[in-house]
């Protein structure tokens, strides 16, 4: 009984300090002149604001106020019109952050520790220097934002629809999201380098993920504008990152753009690692052709595998992104995905190929050709099950092959887009299997032999070139038009 009137006096003492703080907490305005937010001028009722107050900022004109020390605020709100600007201190928010007028971070510190709080607000685009998040729950990102410097999770950051996360690489930021912490959220998050007018700098971002990205659409885009000869960049990826999990399949796009340069802006992304996308991959270059610039974009796999869980694209036909260096692009996901735009570099030169391609999304998932491809090393097919559709009329260029559906009861299936319109395969290197492949509609033509004569294949109807040696039920496949092959004895229609 004691412990228990020990309790209730305990709960009543701590509604009543609760709401005693409450009952201190005030609304703090600025004054329309402004200054120092210490100075208790620059507040109405000459107060300086305290850590449990509102602040409204509503000093417009050329006029704003300053951080000229770290301060804590509850909630803070800079009418329309109105300017607030952090110099070099740390401001604090422990609820929302609502922007209508104009937030200048300098090279200060914005913190944001609320639980279920908000940057919003309706006007100019706010730029933080540092962004911390510290929540035991999430701060949701509702209005365009850019950050400066460095971004810092811990908790749940997330970017609300239709809203973009803009980080700039200039100053070579961190990307840091701890332990049990996330960003997330249905818009995107962007990592942005430009160069304007010859000046500035793409540096890289560094992240380090202790947590999980799982945001809708994470981008790296590089951007140059009004620069005379043109510019040359080398930029980073960060190492070992994955992007999405199997709940949020995040999309990531490698862009790079131009406006008003003359000359050709080469930017070459390095990968320092392996990395993982979820979702799309898309990659694509769109210069200022009035200006006749050019965009060399490349993408250096220095011996790295990606892996995709959703459609690969790269470009249109004169916009891909190049790929260099050894390494393995593979298709892991686990429904259809379509590789699309410019796979061979015919009309832009001769490295938009892949090196290594493998084809690995398994029972239920299947892979679709939009357009020509060329793989200049190994192209792999290994996965039970695996269904690849390769477009009609188009041809596909592979210098070794393996391709194995593993049993009977699992074979891999080449086909067509259009059944009975034959898709074209050259391949001019080592063939290390080709086992349990069900095939239809290959025009091998153009280069070997394929040699399927173990007695583990299907002759699917109207192959050329394919040899599958006197298994039953495909004792031969046609070599030309009017030519066939049954083990090893030609003979004419």
């Amino acid at each position: 009984m004691k412990y228990l009137k020990l309790t209730i006096y305990l709960s009543i003492f701590l509604a009543l300090f609760a709401l005693a703080q409450s009952a201190n907490a005030a609304t703090i305005t600025s004054t329309s002149s402004g200054g120092n937010w210490s100075a208790s001028w620059t507040w109405n009722g000459g107060v300086a604001p305290t850590a449990t107050d509102d602040v409204v900022i509503a000093t417009t004109g050329s006029s704003s106020v300053l951080l000229n020390v770290g301060s804590t605020a509850a909630n803070v709100t800079i009418n329309a019109g109105a300017n607030l600007r952090n110099g070099t201190k740390q401001l604090t928010v422990t609820g929302d952050l609502t922007n209508n007028g104009k937030f200048t971070g300098n090279t200060g510190t914005t913190q944001m520790t609320g639980n279920s709080a908000q940057i919003t607000g309706t006007g100019t685009q706010p730029a933080f220097y540092n962004l911390i998040i510290n929540s035991a729950d999430t701060v949701t990102v509702n209005a365009n934002i850019t950050v400066n410097n460095n971004l810092n999770i811990t908790g749940t950051l997330s970017v609300a629809s239709n809203k973009t996360l803009k980080q700039m690489q200039t100053n070579s930021p961190t990307l840091t999201i701890n332990s049990n912490s996330t960003l997330s959220g249905s818009g995107t998050f962007d990592v942005y380098g430009t160069l304007w007018a010859c000046a500035g700098g793409m540096g890289s971002v560094g992240i380090t993920n202790n947590g999980t990205i799982n945001i809708a659409n994470f981008n790296y885009t590089y951007f140059a504008g009004w620069c005379e000869g043109g510019a040359t960049y080398s930029v980073n990826l960060p190492a070992n990152i994955t992007y999405g999990d199997d709940t949020v399949k995040t999309n990531m796009t490698l862009y790079a753009n131009t406006y008003q340069l003359s000359g050709t802006f080469d930017v070459t992304v390095n990968m320092l690692g392996n990395m993982t996308v979820k979702g799309d991959l898309t990659m694509s270059n769109s210069p200022d052709l009035g200006m006749g610039d050019l965009i060399n974009f490349d993408l250096n796999q220095a011996g790295y595998n990606l892996n995709v869980g959703g459609n690969f694209s790269n470009g249109a036909t004169n916009s891909p992104m190049d790929i260099l260096g050894s390494g393995t692009i593979t298709l892991n996901g686990s429904g259809q995905q379509t590789l699309s735009g410019n796979m061979t570099g015919i009309g832009v030169g001769s490295t938009s190929a892949f090196y290594n391609l493998t084809i690995a999304n398994g029972s239920g998932g299947s892979a679709v050709f939009d357009a020509d491809a060329t793989v200049t090393n190994n192209y792999k097919v290994t996965t039970a099950s695996d269904t690849v559709t390769y477009k009609s009329g188009s041809t596909y260029t592979f210098k070794n092959i393996e391709w194995n559906g593993q049993a009977s009861g699992t074979k891999v299936t080449f086909k067509s887009s259009s059944s009975g319109s034959p898709w074209n395969l050259n391949v001019t290197g080592t063939q290390t299997a080709v086992s349990y492949v069900d095939v239809s509609d290959s025009n091998a033509g153009g280069g070997q032999i394929i040699y399927a004569n173990n007695g583990t294949n299907n002759n699917g109807g109207n192959n050329t070139n394919w040899y599958c040696g006197s298994s039953a039920g495909s004792s031969f496949f046609r070599l030309g038009s009017n030519v066939f092959l049954r083990n090893f004895v030609y003979f004419r229609k």
